[in-house]
C-alpha cells in the first residue's frame, strides 16, 4: 500500500513540475508578446510623430506662402472712389465701393509679357479657355505600389513624389496589411 501511495505521489510531483514547466513558457511567451507590442507601438509612434511633423512643415509653409500671397495682392488691389448710384426715383442713393479683382503674381507677369508683346490684355482676358483633355490620375498608393514594383526604395519614391519618407512608409506599411 505504501508503494502505491509513493508511486500516485510521484506522478502526483511530476505532473506539478510538467504544470510549472507549462506556465514558464506561456509567461516568456506572454513578455516575449508584451515586447513586440511595445516595439511595434514605439514605431507607429515614430512615424506618426513624423508624419504630424511634416504635415506642420508643409501648413508652415502654406501660411507663408499666403501671407506672401496677401503681402503681393495687395500691391495690386486697387480700390476705386466711392460712386453714388440712383435710380429713377431720387429717394434712392446707394453708395457701392467698387473693388478690382485681385491679380495673382502669375497674372500679373502674364500681362505684363502680354503687354510687352502688344497684345490688348482686355482680348487675352475675352478669350474662351481651350478645353484640355482631363486625364485621370492614378491614385497616390497605386503610383507608389507602381514605383516599388519597378525597384525604388523608399526614399527614391518619397523624392519622385515630393512626399514625406515616412508618410511612404505608412502607406507602403498600411498596403500590406
Amino acid at each position: 500500500m505504501t508503494t502505491f501511495l509513493f508511486v500516485i505521489c510521484f506522478t502526483l510531483i511530476g505532473m506539478l513540475f510538467l504544470c510549472m514547466i507549462i506556465l514558464a513558457q506561456k509567461f516568456n511567451q506572454l513578455k516575449d508578446m508584451e515586447k513586440k507590442q511595445g516595439e511595434i507601438m514605439a514605431e507607429i509612434e515614430e512615424a506618426l510623430s513624423g508624419y504630424i511633423m511634416q504635415i506642420k512643415d508643409e501648413n508652415e509653409r502654406l501660411l507663408q506662402r499666403i501671407v506672401s500671397n496677401d503681402e503681393m495682392a495687395s500691391l495690386y488691389v486697387k480700390e476705386s472712389e466711392e460712386k453714388p448710384i440712383s435710380s429713377n426715383a431720387s429717394t434712392f442713393n446707394q453708395t457701392f465701393s467698387y473693388v478690382e479683382p485681385v491679380l495673382t503674381v502669375d497674372d500679373f507677369n502674364e500681362l505684363l509679357r502680354l503687354d510687352d508683346q502688344g497684345v490688348s490684355p482686355s482680348d487675352k482676358i475675352n478669350e474662351k479657355p481651350k478645353q484640355e483633355p482631363v486625364i485621370k490620375e492614378k491614385s497616390m498608393l497605386e503610383e507608389i505600389s507602381l514605383l516599388q514594383q519597378e525597384g525604388k526604395s523608399v526614399g527614391e519614391i518619397a523624392k519622385i513624389l515630393d512626399k514625406g519618407k515616412t508618410e511612404i512608409e505608412l502607406l507602403l506599411k498600411f498596403r500590406q496589411k
